[in-house]
C-alpha cells in the first residue's frame, strides 16, 4: 500500500512537473511572439516613415524641377525671343555702325547666356536623346566655359539596355552636374575624367579628378552643412542609387551607381 502511495506521488509529481514545463514553454512562446509582434510593428512604422520621407523628398524634387522647367521655358520663349527681336531692330537704329556692331555683339552674348541658363535649368536633350548624350553635352559646355580644365568623357552603352525612366535619368544627370560643379569650385583640378557605363543591369558613372581630394565618411556627410551634397543624397535616395567617394594619391574618384 505504501509502495502504491509512493508511485502515485511520483506520478503526481511528474504530472505537475510536466504541466509546469509546458506552462513555462507557453510563457516563453508568448513572450517571444509578443516581442516579435512589437518588433514587426516597429519595423512597419519605421518603413512607413521612410516611405513618407521618400515620398516627401520626391514631391519636393518634382516640384523644384517643374518650377525650373517653367522658368527655363519663360527664359527661352519670352526673354530669349525679346532679346532676339531687339537684335534684329538694331540695324534700323539711327546710330553709328561701330555702335551697332558693339550693341549687336552684346545682344548675341546675352542670347547665348539665356540659352545656356535655360539649358541648365531644363536640359531638353535629356528628354529627347537620353542620359549619355545629355552628359556628353554637359561636359562639352564645361570645356567651352572653363578652358583651363582638361575634360575627357568616355561612354559605354549596351545596345540591348533599356532606357531608364525620366526620373532616373534626371536624378543621375543632376547628380553628375552637381559633382562636376563641386570639383570645379573646390577641388583645384586641372583634369577631370568622366566615364559612363550603361547596360541592362543599370548605370555606373565614374568622375575622377586630380585635385586636392575629397573622401568624406558617411558620418562626415551627415555633419557637412552643404545644400548640394544633401540634394545629391535626396535624388539618389529617390531612385535607390548610391554615391561612393575614393580618395586617390592625387584627387578623388567618385562613383554613382544605379541598379535596374
Amino acid at each position: 500500500m505504501n509502495k502504491l502511495q509512493i508511485n502515485e506521488d511520483e506520478i503526481i509529481f511528474a504530472i505537475v512537473t510536466i504541466v509546469m514545463i509546458l506552462f513555462a514553454i507557453g510563457i516563453i512562446a508568448f513572450v517571444f511572439i509578443y516581442n516579435k509582434k512589437i518588433h514587426d510593428k516597429k519595423e512597419e512604422i519605421r518603413q512607413q516613415e521612410l516611405n513618407y520621407q521618400r515620398e516627401l523628398v520626391s514631391a519636393t524634387i518634382s516640384s523644384r524641377e517643374e518650377e525650373q522647367r517653367r522658368i527655363a521655358q519663360e527664359l527661352h520663349d519670352d526673354v530669349g525671343s525679346t532679346i532676339t527681336a531687339i537684335k534684329f531692330s538694331v540695324s534700323s537704329l539711327p546710330i553709328e555702325e561701330n555702335s551697332k556692331a558693339i550693341l549687336s555683339e552684346s545682344l548675341n552674348l546675352a542670347i547665348s547666356k539665356v540659352r545656356r541658363l535655360s539649358n541648365e535649368l531644363l536640359p531638353s536633350i535629356l528628354e529627347e536623346l537620353g542620359l549619355l548624350p545629355a552628359v556628353n553635352n554637359l561636359v562639352k559646355g564645361l570645356k567651352e566655359q572653363i578652358p583651363t580644365i582638361d575634360f575627357s568623357i568616355s561612354m559605354v552603352k549596351d545596345e540591348q539596355s533599356e532606357r531608364q525612366n525620366r526620373d532616373v535619368n534626371l536624378a543621375l544627370y543632376r547628380v553628375t552636374q552637381e559633382l562636376l560643379n563641386n570639383i570645379i569650385k573646390y577641388a583645384k583640378s586641372s583634369e577631370i575624367q568622366v566615364v559612363i557605363i550603361q547596360n541592362n543591369t543599370g548605370v555606373q558613372i565614374e568622375i575622377t579628378d586630380n585635385g586636392i581630394g575629397f573622401a568624406p565618411s558617411t558620418s562626415d556627410l551627415k555633419k557637412i552643412n552643404s545644400l548640394g551634397l544633401k540634394n545629391m543624397a535626396s535624388r539618389l535616395q529617390q531612385i535607390n542609387g548610391t554615391l561612393e567617394y575614393n580618395k586617390l594619391t592625387k584627387g578623388t574618384k567618385t562613383t554613382v551607381i544605379w541598379t535596374a
